[in-house]
């Protein structure tokens, strides 16, 4: 089982963009049985993260 925040799990995946490292990153939550996201009391998240779709297409 891996406990994670989401703020903790987004740091973990820009630290492994940023190193290289994205595979290893990537194998630390694919590993375990049980993968829990704590998003309790989640503010806004940083703009990397995906919570963002960029700019709205115009109809």
């Amino acid at each position: 089982m891996l406990y994670r925040s989401i703020f903790d799990l987004v740091r973990d995946f820009l630290h492994g963009e940023a190193l290289g490292g994205q595979e290893k990153v990537l194998m630390k939550y694919l590993k375990p049985d049980l993968v829990i996201i704590d998003d309790f009391g989640m503010p806004q998240l940083p703009k990397r993260s995906g919570e963002y779709g960029g700019p709205k297409a115009s109809a």
